[in-house]
């Protein structure tokens, strides 16, 4: 389960995280631009000795919007990863367990809060009015009746040009009629909601050329 942050520029703020080559993820070291071009995401590593709590602000602001503190505590504590995509601006928050239940049912103005939260804390971007995002989204893949929450996976006999057949486009006349996207079709981000997303861009971008 995963829901989108649209933001209205691309940032240059000082932050206190690099890339760990060896590990793929982000730790604390010397000054880079938020989120370069370079940068593809970050997987939140969330220390049980010390995690993200809601503070009395946020509380107020889900109690103004009929919200469980604790279901929302539940969400905050379930946000796994967080991934740019620069040309469109923007992040896609990946949210795993029990929790991605709960944020079919939950307002998006407030996802949208939430996800932005655990990003300025572990970025250091001060939380305020003009650093949130312009707009959010966010999947139901639970309540769509033809997926009811399932997802594609990779079996020990498959390869990527699985994908690849199930990405080929309808093509009566030679010329693409019908195109296909979805998690399913991402080679390398399948089962993912940030796949899905990737998969469906580049359809319409291909649809865009078509029609140059």
């Amino acid at each position: 389960m995963g829901g989108l942050l649209k933001y209205g520029y691309k940032r240059n703020i000082k932050t206190n995280f690099t890339l760990d080559n060896s590990s793929r993820f982000y730790k604390p070291g010397a000054d880079a631009d938020f989120w370069s071009d370079s940068i593809v995401g970050i997987n939140l590593l969330q220390l049980s000795t010390s995690p993200l709590k809601l503070t009395n602000d946020q509380i107020n602001f889900l109690n103004d919007h009929q919200i469980d503190s604790n279901k929302a505590q539940t969400i905050l504590d379930a946000i796994i990863y967080a991934r740019c995509s620069v040309d469109v601006h923007m992040i896609t928050f990946g949210i795993g367990g029990s929790a991605a239940l709960l944020v079919e049912d939950i307002n998006v103005t407030v996802l949208s809060r939430l996800c932005h939260y655990v990003l300025s804390h572990y970025l250091k971007i001060e939380n305020k009015e003009q650093n949130r995002p312009i707009s959010a989204f966010k999947s139901e893949w639970r309540k769509n009746r033809f997926i009811r929450g399932s997802y594609s996976f990779c079996s020990t006999n498959s390869t990527r040009n699985d994908q690849d057949t199930l990405r080929e486009p309808y093509k009566p006349d030679g010329i693409p009629r019908i195109l296909f996207a979805g998690e399913a079709t991402h080679q390398r981000f399948f089962s993912t909601i940030h796949g899905a997303f990737e998969s469906g861009l580049e359809a319409a971008q291909s649809i865009v050329k078509l029609n140059k």
